[in-house]
């Protein structure tokens, strides 16, 4: 298979920095290190781990979607990750999940603290694979580790939301509901003005439609996604 995007870097103290999307079968030497990252970062969300293996393998390109599994390497260690995709139906880069190693605390990568270089690079990663601009990184996100993602500059949405505690597998465990922020951080190269209250819907979308598959006829998912609810899906 073609060879996806890595990025070979040096942070600002000199610290030799990879990054590998573990995505179309290459790497695939590296799943297990993500998997491992993952499991111990989320144990509440372990089902993610067949999901990670199974997109590692499978071609990334999903019509409007297009998967990314970023495996942050530091000095030979894998010491952090990121999951998400790039939405061209909603023309955001989602993100599902991402943890870093406390290792990683003092290294800086062109100025930003690896979380914040991860996350903004997906929105870079968008650019590279429709040649146009996203209107930002969106998340869903546990209220109390809201803090750092605030002061990253992300912005917490206008609405009451709430992600299936089984996320994907919810039509044999149960459609179980979980309070989570839904969480966008602007892009900074977008040239038009854009409100928060007008991300709810497109990114809540991104989620229950594309992500989890829900019905849109279910009350709570139709008053988050509105006119989504009917319309096309970009799915995995």
């Amino acid at each position: 298979p073609v060879t996806r995007e890595v990025y070979r870097l040096e942070g600002d103290r000199g610290e030799r920095v990879e990054v590998f999307d573990l995505v179309g079968g290459d790497h695939a030497h590296l799943v297990g290190a993500m998997v491992e990252l993952h499991c111990s970062a989320f144990p509440q969300y372990l089902y993610v781990a067949d999901s990670i293996e199974a997109d590692a393998a499978a071609d990334p390109n999903r019509g409007n979607l297009i998967v990314h599994q970023y495996l942050l390497v530091i000095e030979g260690v894998p010491v952090g990750f990121i999951r998400g995709s790039s939405n061209l139906l909603r023309r955001t880069a989602l993100i599902e999940f991402l943890a870093v190693e406390p290792t990683t605390k003092a290294v800086r990568i062109e100025g930003l603290r690896v979380a914040d270089w991860l996350m903004r690079n997906c929105q870079r990663q968008y650019r590279v694979d429709t040649g146009q601009e996203c209107l930002g990184c969106t998340g869903e996100v546990a209220h109390n580790l809201l803090k750092p993602f605030l002061e990253y500059g992300w912005q917490v949405l206008p609405c009451e939301y709430t992600e299936p505690v089984h996320g994907w597998h919810w039509a044999e465990r149960g459609l179980e509901q979980r309070s989570v922020a839904l969480i966008w951080l602007p892009n900074p190269q977008l040239v038009e003005a854009v409100s928060p209250g007008a991300m709810v819907q497109p990114i809540a979308a991104g989620y229950l439609l594309d992500i989890y598959d829900l019905p849109g006829d279910v009350p709570w998912v139709a008053s988050l996604v509105g006119e989504a609810a009917s319309g096309r899906r970009a799915g995995r």
